[in-house]
């Protein structure tokens, strides 16, 4: 079975022509501030909040924020 045209002509771009750029660096501090800053903070500053606002809700806001610049950053 012979592949058409469309198939041999992929939509990936070739690895050389792939840059980290500035949605890479955006995206890598997202993963640093929601993985690394913000546990941190809780962790030291204890908030003086209920247990399921300080440690279910707080984390929650920088993951939808890496949510949203991964959606971003490789579209």
């Amino acid at each position: 079975m012979s592949q058409s045209a469309s198939d041999d002509e992929s939509s990936e771009p070739e690895p050389a022509d792939r840059e980290f750029g500035r949605r890479g660096w955006l995206l890598l501090a997202g993963i640093l501030v929601a993985f690394v800053i913000v546990p941190a903070i809780i962790y030291f500053r204890p908030p003086g909040v209920p247990y399921v606002v300080a440690y279910l809700v707080l984390p929650l806001v920088p993951a939808v924020g890496l949510a949203l610049i991964a959606v971003w950053a490789t579209t």
